[in-house]
């Protein structure tokens, strides 16, 4: 009689799966539970923008990579990585082994290895292309360690292609979802509080929503563009930093703030969070500075309104520029504390929550 690869642990996996959007951490519970059901390393799951390999989202489960390492790899290494390579240019649901694509034994001779593999404890790895819709590419990276025995396509691929068109449908929901959450903070009229130009990015890179003073931007700036439902600059190569800041600042590789500056223009990406019973909220909120906004704004005017210091209303001007409590810091050789503090004397003064909400005061206040 032959035994069943599938069993009471694969049916807990299923329903983990059916579960990921039921509650914020739903994918990163999966996806543990699913690297201990494998006896797998790690897995990842990824949206990668086609054309230009910019993660637009990405969960992890099992051996979680350091923030930095994590950026060194999306960097550098993304597109070096065969496994990705292969993923890109091959559509389907099925499972690619390392070994599909050459020995390990020579794999372990590439850079990537030697470089990046043995210092994360990478023996071997196995993808599948869960995806591909709108230039964007959904692939789950799995990897096993040095202590873990090797892939064996006979052995696992029924498995593990078993439940990939279960997490194509579970990832679909969830951005499906994104789209139309109900709750106060994704209120399409929020964005048309600012006065400057401002959009809306969900947690899996989508834009989602532009307030008037960006269209008429887009509409009036040969720098920036709407191109595939994405902000894009017209630089190639300012356009990569702007798109991968939007990404870092969503899964937090960087601070909760990424300043792009092109020309006249600073686009700066700043993380945006809120859960209700109903439902949570992740995404990233950009918005656009010019050179006449940054020199119309009195300091004199923000001590007169809200009772701040001098010091406290300096410190408004650099946050609205972007700039995070360490550069601002190091601007005035102070200890960040320092600058902590003076930031939250003036949320108590302003009474505003957080820093999204101080933005929308200070681009809301006239022009005196």
């Amino acid at each position: 009689m032959t035994t069943s690869i599938y069993n009471q642990n694969t049916g807990h996996l299923i329903t983990s799966l059916m579960n990921v959007n039921e509650h914020k951490n739903g994918w990163k519970v999966f996806l543990t539970e699913y690297v201990e059901y494998f006896n797998i390393r790690a897995a990842n799951l990824m949206v990668l923008e086609k054309a230009t390999f910019i993660p637009k989202f990405h969960e992890e489960g099992g051996v979680i990579t350091s923030d930095a390492d994590a950026k060194d790899y999306i960097d550098n290494y993304l597109y070096r990585d065969p496994m990705i390579a292969k993923m890109m240019s091959n559509p389907g649901d099925k499972f690619w082994f390392l070994h599909d694509l050459c020995t390990v034994e020579e794999f372990w001779q590439t850079p990537l290895y030697l470089e990046w593999d043995i210092k994360q404890d990478i023996r071997d790895g196995a993808a599948v292309n869960i995806f591909e819709e709108q230039g964007n590419v959904c692939i789950l990276l799995i990897t096993r360690s040095h202590s873990q025995p090797l892939f064996e396509r006979e052995k696992d691929a029924q498995i593990f292609d078993f439940f990939t068109p279960i997490i194509r449908n579970a990832i679909f929901n969830s951005i499906e979802l994104q789209k139309n959450v109900n709750d106060q903070v994704r209120s399409k009229s929020m964005v048309e509080l600012f006065r400057m130009p401002v959009a809306v990015y969900t947690e899996f890179g989508d834009l989602w929503a532009v307030n008037k003073s960006m269209t008429h931007l887009i509409e009036s700036n040969q720098q920036l563009q709407l191109i595939d439902n994405t902000l894009n600059l017209i630089d190639t190569d300012k356009n990569n930093e702007f798109r991968r800041g939007v990404f870092d600042v969503l899964h937090g590789y960087e601070d909760t703030i990424k300043v792009t500056q092109y020309g006249e223009l600073t686009l700066v990406c700043i993380s945006l969070e809120t859960e209700n019973t109903e439902s949570t909220f992740q995404g990233v909120m950009v918005y656009v500075l010019n050179q006449t906004l940054n020199q119309v704004m009195n300091p004199k005017l923000l001590q007169d309104l809200f009772l701040l210091t001098p010091k406290e209303s300096d410190t408004c001007l650099e946050l609205l520029k972007g700039l995070v409590p360490k550069q601002i810091a190091a601007q005035r050789e102070v200890a960040e504390s320092t600058v902590r503090e003076n930031i939250k004397n003036i949320y108590k003064k302003t009474q505003c929550k957080n820093q999204i909400s101080l933005i929308n005061l200070l681009s809301s206040i006239p022009v005196v």
